[in-house]
């Protein structure tokens, strides 16, 4: 992954754990090294560190492929067909084998699984599909250099996974949330997709994840929407509930990793625990972000402090 090429160079003068109730709005900003976050339950305001700089794994040129070199995956039921190569189905799951380009399209009673050693990307683009797992994740990246999920444009999308996750190992790699991934991970597209975390968490990447657009709902028992190396918004409308919290970065090993970033979209997060939790910063330079939150920690002990909305 990159890191950035420069935290905040300040510390974070935001410390404050929104109580359940009251909510946050961030001011749009112009390029500037703060912005304004007012408390409507207090009337307080406090200002928010931000960061030049700050690069991530996405690349424009990931958001451009070859239409005619897609392979279109139909699901249907517990099994799928494909006309290319790099997908196989065994039993209700469907692996992608190599880099490339999946059109996804139909209803599948299983999970779609990333397994590759390929260089490049594997790129999953969902076209009113629904995928739905009774033994563990929805999506699952287990192994590929980089991945994003894109939303075709104008489509409806549902993922949703297990209440209670069967593992054949004790790998920590296992999945763990409903859209899962071992890589970096982009999500993007105009199309809209509603994620059901019954288990654990609803969207988590154990390497950076970055959202750019597209209409995003996420129910979660646990945490919300977690990149552990960090978590960038850079655009789209995204409405989180979580019984943890709601957007999450927790690398407490890297000091310059562990960040949580919105520079543009809506978000809107209801959660039990805190809104934004980071290990190191929570980056704010523009969108909006409404958050009504318990203020607590999940039910997790932190081991060092953390940024907290």
């Amino acid at each position: 992954m990159k890191r950035p090429n420069r935290l905040v160079a300040v510390p974070l003068a935001l410390t404050l754990a929104i109580l359940a109730g009251c909510s946050t709005t961030p001011t749009e900003t112009a390029a500037s090294t703060s912005t304004t976050v007012t408390t409507d339950g207090s009337g307080t305001t406090t200002t928010v560190a931000t960061t030049e700089n700050v690069s991530d794994h996405d690349d424009p040129a990931d958001h451009e492929w070859d239409v005619a070199a897609e392979v279109a995956v139909l699901l249907e039921g517990d099994t799928a067909t494909s006309d290319g190569d790099g997908v196989t189905v065994d039993a209700g799951t469907v692996t992608l084998t190599a880099a490339g380009t999946y059109r996804l399209t139909g209803t599948l009673a299983g999970q779609v699984v990333v397994d590759t050693a390929d260089t490049g990307i594997v790129r999953i683009i969902l076209d009113d599909a629904e995928i739905t797992s009774s033994t563990t994740s929805a999506i699952a990246v287990m192994d590929a250099e980089e991945a994003m999920v894109v939303l075709a444009d104008g489509t409806t999308n549902v993922l949703a996974d297990a209440a209670t996750y069967v593992h054949p190992d004790a790998s920590t790699d296992e999945p763990n949330a409903t859209l899962f991934s071992t890589a970096d991970l982009t999500l993007t597209g105009e199309g809209s997709l509603s994620v059901t975390g019954s288990s654990n968490d609803g969207i988590a990447s154990k390497d950076g994840l970055v959202i750019t657009s597209g209409d995003v709902t996420v129910e979660a028992v646990d945490d919300g929407i977690r990149g552990k190396d960090y978590l960038v918004v850079e655009g789209g409308t995204l409405a989180v509930t979580a019984g943890g919290d709601g957007l999450k970065s927790d690398d407490e090993s890297d000091p310059g990793a562990g960040y949580v970033q919105l520079s543009a979209g809506s978000v809107t997060v209801t959660a039990e625990g805190d809104g934004v939790d980071a290990a190191t910063d929570v980056i704010v330079t523009g969108g909006e972000l409404t958050v009504v939150a318990g203020g607590g920690s999940g039910g997790r002990s932190p081991r060092m402090p953390r940024r907290r909305v």
